[in-house]
Formats: structure tokens, sequence, C-alpha cells
């Protein structure tokens, strides 16, 4: 290789590390002076034990943007692999001019979480909707627009010179060896961070997620990340249709009729979804435990008897001592929409990520448990930046919200994965004693969400599961190989075995006296059973409930449910007078007017005892006033944000 080529790469892929390192200590810079405005010293010192992966994050966050805003010098560097090219001049002018917009859109993001304690979220892009002339008048007004230009002229001189000084010094010497160097460090360092991850998963938002405290947790992404994450979750925004509009697309011609339909001679929409439960509840101020667990398949359970598969463990006895609902579909096909809808009832897909999320719906589970007295605690082991929990569920009437971090807090040797965080039997103990602690004088109502049985699958050593033997079973049970099948199978295997576990202890404990316990499944087992079109297993997970004196109720358990039912039937178990939100119906009713059905998220109803037609219509109506609630909602949200 000539001095000319050799001292060219050296060079052009020089640029490329420098860059990355002048970026990523601008985005230090940037959250440095974020820490120094919202996050107390104290708290670093009281959570040492978090710093570690907070500072590893951060630099992930940060070397990820760093990595895509160096492509173009790492695309001027390839080429020099080929072909002569110079690429200084671009260097110069290009750092700087893009390091000053890193900068100066974090100190943006910065100036936005002071307004809105938050990082930059979907409300960012509303202004794109103001007119052109109040747009510019708002940000002449509001934003100290000569420190602005003063800071940037400033950046971008001190971005120059430092490039410069460290582009110099990085090309002083030009050697073979240092040549083999950059280049082989920038050909691994880049594509890693791009990726920003090692491990099964790229870079996440749940990345963020680090501890117990959110002020530290804020102290992680970088700007661009959120801005990135808010425009995808505003792309993914449901709009809102008129009142009329939707009343007209659903068969009604006003809201009284849509209410008529369902046997109210009102239009108060209040008046109908709301319904407030017998002064008697049967077990009335019990705790409540319910349980949505991570494919929790009810075709499975049949597949014991069908191929002599051990495959429920120690669920077995508590499914055949207790209730269990078989005709009984999930409401959708995807875990944060079961969430979503068992939580706040939403009909609106990815509600928890669009820019409604904030809103305390009145329509919320653990608020109707809460006004009834309840302590309300959501728990599960994973990191809850995930979809957005950590920062919906406070608002939706959880007094406590609890994940990963939490957990081990309490718990510092439970077991964890190292995909989705505690594994889920460590997370029910965890449960049992949340249920046992008697400092608070109150009933509990906590909602579990299960994550092991999820794939990528890694399940705890040594935790006891059945031999799972699939040679006598034909090719034709599974749409997949068998080998794929196996590992979905011992999913289902050891998440039936960790609840087992959990009721076998709750019922050996004086908790069984007064706890109700539901479990679900969030949805079937997609990918390895085969279903044809119009098949209702497709959307089919069993509903378990243990109750502390059975002969309180007449069940019939052949009725026909889903998600929807889950919360009449509980609240209606053990709240005097409670006030929910009319998402379906209480499966534990004396009759039913008009016979029972389940629904899946496409409104497909099955229902072997009623006028399909007659409910058909009545869904049709109770869709629309839904609709209409939650429409109103948001309109309320918008009209406090235009007076802001």
């Amino acid at each position: 290789m000539t001095r000319t080529k050799q001292e060219r790469l050296t060079r052009a892929f020089g640029q490329c590390i420098v860059f990355m390192i002048v970026a990523i200590a601008v985005e230090a810079v940037v959250r440095c002076v974020f820490i120094a405005n919202y996050v107390p010293l104290s708290l670093f010192s009281d959570n040492m034990g978090h710093i570690p992966l907070l500072m590893l994050n951060a630099l992930r966050f940060d070397a990820q943007i760093a990595a895509y805003a160096v492509l173009p010098l790492l695309l001027c560097a390839l080429v020099n692999l080929f072909c002569k090219f110079g690429t200084e001049g671009f260097f110069r002018w290009y750092s700087p001019i893009v390091l000053t917009l890193i900068a100066i859109i974090g100190f943006a993001d910065i100036q936005f979480y002071g307004n809105f304690n938050s990082h930059f979220n979907n409300v960012t892009f509303d202004f794109f909707d103001e007119e052109p002339a109040v747009l510019i008048k708002g940000i002449v007004s509001d934003a100290p627009l000569l420190k602005i230009i003063v800071g940037s002229v400033v950046i971008f001189l001190l971005v120059r010179w430092l490039t410069g000084r460290l582009y110099a010094a990085a090309c002083r010497r030009i050697s073979r060896k240092r040549m083999v160097f950059f280049i082989v460090f920038t050909l691994l360092v880049v594509p890693v961070s791009l990726r920003g991850s090692l491990g099964t998963f790229t870079l996440r938002a749940e990345d963020v997620y680090v501890s117990p405290s959110a002020q530290l947790n804020d102290c992680v992404p970088s700007p661009i990340y959120m801005m990135k994450k808010a425009w995808s979750e505003k792309k993914k925004q449901f709009k809102i249709v008129p009142e009329d509009e939707l009343l007209k697309a659903e068969g009604f011609k006003d809201i009284g009729e849509a209410c008529r339909v369902l046997g109210y001679a009102t239009d108060n929409i209040d008046s109908v979804l709301f319904v407030t439960t017998s002064e008697r509840a049967p077990f009335d101020g019990c705790n409540v435990v319910f349980v949505l667990t991570e494919s929790w398949s009810n075709r499975l359970i049949d597949y014991e008897s069908m191929y002599n598969l051990d495959l429920l463990g120690a669920m077995r006895q508590h499914i055949d001592n207790d209730l269990i609902f078989r005709h009984f579909l999930s409401s959708t096909n995807g875990t944060i929409d079961a969430v979503e809808s068992l939580t706040v009832s939403s009909i609106f897909p990815h509600l928890f990520t669009s820019a409604y999320r904030d809103v305390p719906y009145t329509s919320a589970t653990a608020r109707v448990f809460r006004d009834c007295g309840y302590h309300t605690e959501f728990i599960s082991g994973i990191e809850l930046a995930w979809r957005n929990l950590m920062e919906v569920l406070p608002n939706q009437g959880f007094d406590k919200v609890t994940g990963k971090y939490e957990i081990l807090g309490v718990m510092p040797d439970a077991e964890c994965n190292r995909t989705w965080g505690v594994y889920d039997h460590s997370m029910l103990e965890y449960v049992l004693n949340e249920l046992s602690d008697t400092t608070l004088q109150q009933p509990k109502f906590l909602f579990c969400l299960t994550s092991t049985s999820h794939t990528p699958f890694e399940f705890p050593e040594g935790y006891p599961m059945p031999a799972l033997d699939l040679t006598q079973v034909p090719d034709a049970a599974f749409a997949v190989g068998k080998s794929t099948a196996e590992e979905y199978l011992k999913g289902y295997q050891y998440e039936s075995m960790a609840l087992g576990n959990f009721m076998s202890a709750l019922k050996a404990s004086p908790m069984a006296r007064n706890t109700v316990v539901a479990i679900t499944g969030d949805h079937n087992i997609r990918l390895i059973l085969p279903s044809a079109d119009g098949d209702w297993w497709r959307y089919s997970v069993p509903l378990y409930l243990y109750l502390p004196d059975r002969e309180k109720v007449v069940a019939d358990t052949t009725r026909y449910g889903s998600h929807g039912d889950v919360v009449p039937t509980l609240a209606s178990l053990t709240l005097s007078g409670g006030r929910y939100f009319r998402s379906g119906k209480n499966l534990l009713a004396d009759s039913i007017a008009g016979g029972t059905y389940g629904v899946n998220v496409s409104d497909t109803i099955f229902s072997p005892d009623s006028d399909v037609a007659l409910q058909r219509r009545r869904l049709a109506a109770l869709r629309a006033l839904q609709k209409i609630y939650f429409e109103r909602q948001f309109l309320t949200k918008n009209e406090k944000n235009s007076h802001k």
C-alpha cells in the first residue's frame, strides 16, 4: 500500500472516531445540564447500586445517536478504501454543524422538560397543527432567541475547534498499524452502536428504566431518541371522529337510539356506561388478585388429555377444584392491548403510547377499587418503561406501581433472566408477601402481569417442571415444527407450575379466607396452534376463579365470556355499591338478559345461547357509547392544552 493511500485511509477513518467521541461528549454535557437543573444529587448517593446501569444505558443511547450521525463520514471513509476521495473539507464543516444541532435539540428538550415534566413526547409535534403566524409569535414571545443564537454560535465554534484539535492529534503519526486500528475499530463500533446492544434486543425504550426513581430514569435517554420515539407514536395516533359520524358508522342516528337498544330511555352516556353493584356483594372487602398471564392458552388444556402431556403441572388441581370458564376469549391478540383493555377498558388501540396516555380515566379498574377503600397495586417482573407503563398507570388509580427494580429492592435474591426481568415465580412470591403485609388496614387489589413465558425463552435453572415428550404427538397438532413447539410448551408448563404453586401457597395461608383470585391469559399461543378463519379457539384463553366460599354463588361455567367481563365480575363479587365501567357483563349473575357471548378484537361474536343478531346490535350500541366516552375524555385534554 502506498504511503498516500495509507495516510488517506487513516485520516478518513480517524475522522469517524473523532466525530463519535465529540458527539458523545456533547450529549454528555447536555445530560449534565439536565441533571443540574432537575435531579437532586442526593438521588445519586441514595441509589448508588443503580448508577452503573444508568451510566451504561446513557452511553448506549448517546453512542447510538453518534453512530447514526457519523454515517455520512463513514460512507466517505469506505469510498476511500477503493478510490481517492478528499474528505477533510466536508469533515470540518459537517461535524460542527451536526453536533451543534444535537446540542440545540438537547437544550430544547431540557426546556420542554421544564414545561411538561417530560422529555419530548408526541405533544412535541402538536405545534405543527397550529397556524404559522401563531406558531412564530409563540416562539418569539416564549423562547430566548438571542441566547439561543449566541449559544449556538459558541457551541459551533467550540465544537469546530475541538474536533480540529482531536483530529490533528489522531492523525499526527501515520502508520500501517494505526490505519488498521482505525478501520477495525470504526467498523466494529459503529454497527454495535447503531444496534445499541450485543444482546437479544436492540436498544429499546425499556432501557430507559434502570431504577425505581423516575428522576434517575429521566437521566438516561438522549433527546434525539425521545424525539424519534415521539414521532413514531405521533404517526400511530388514532383519529378522533365526530360523534355523529361515529354513531352513523355503527348504525345509529343519535345517542338516544344507541341507549334504547341497550334498554335505557336516556341520552346520558354516563348513566348507561357506569353500573353500580349490589349493596351486598358476596365477598365484600376481600382482597382481589388478578393475574394476566402471558400466552396462557385455553386449547392446551385439552392437549393434556388428547396427547397425554403434563402441561398444567401444579395448576391442574386448582383448575379441577375451582371455577374455570373455558368458553372465554381474549379481547385482542396482543399483550399491551389486553393490559389497556383490562386496566382502563380502552377500546382504542395503543392508548398507552398516544397523546392521551396521561388522561386519568374514570373507567380505570384500579380507580373503581380504590374508590371503595382498596389499596391498589400493579405488579410485574418487567422493566416498567415498556409501553410507558410507569408513566401511565399512576394516573389510573394505582397507589403503587411495582416492576423489576422495585421487586429486587425488596427481594434482592429474586431470580431474573436477561430478557424480561424477574422470573414469574419470584414475582408471584412478591405478590404473596404483599397480600400478607398487615401494615395497611385496607383490602388489596393487585393487578399482576407475567412475562417469563414470552419469547425469547429463558427459564430458571432448577425450577421443577414435568418432562415433555412430543414423540407421540402428531405433527398436525402444531402449526410449526416440534422443536419450536416444545419451547412454547415449556413456557406454558413453567407458567402453569408457577401459578399452581402460588395458588397452593395462598390456599395454605390465612389469606385463603379473604382473597378472590382471577387468572386469565393475555392471548392465545398465537404461533404454534393451527386454526382456521372464524375458529374461536384462535382467541381463546381460560378464566380461572378462586373464591373463598363457592357456596355463596351459583356459577354456570359453560357461559361464554371475554376480557370485558372480568372487571364487572370481580366488582360484583367484592364491591358493595361499587361503580364500574360497563365493559361487559357479570358472568356470575343469576341471569343475563339475552344470553352470554364472547367477543374478540374484531367484534366477532361467539355465542351458543343467544340471538347473535340481537347481541351484535347491542354490541354495536355499546361500542358506539364507549368510543364517545373516550373521545370526550380526549377532547377535554385537548381543550386544557389549548388554554395553556
